[in-house]
């Protein structure tokens, strides 16, 4: 598995509640067929976002971001939003759900 890691700090939290409300039904609409297992997303602080995605492996990971992450990435950041991106592949996953 292989995670990808996206904080956004907006300028303000209508930029976030904004950003928020587009990304929310994007990601799960355009990323479901695209290998894309699992999604967290926080908000560590009123203005970030911080979106934890877990994809089957890297090549799925960066065929969803070249189809459709790159050109909103690039949309958010227009909008004066820093963006930091950490991505890996997985070294372990414990299901603790699942630990009997």
């Amino acid at each position: 598995m292989y995670a990808s890691i996206i904080k956004i700090t907006f300028p303000n939290k209508f930029a976030k509640n904004s950003a928020d409300m587009f990304l929310n039904p994007f990601v799960l609409e355009a990323a479901k067929d695209m290998g894309l297992l699992y999604r967290i997303v926080l908000t560590p602080k009123p203005e970030q976002r911080v979106a934890i995605q877990i994809y089957e492996d890297e090549q799925k990971s960066k065929e969803a971001r070249k189809k459709f992450g790159d050109e909103k990435l690039t949309e958010i950041r227009d909008m004066g939003a820093r963006i930091e991106i950490i991505e890996g592949k997985i070294e372990k996953f414990d299901n603790l759900l699942e630990i009997v």
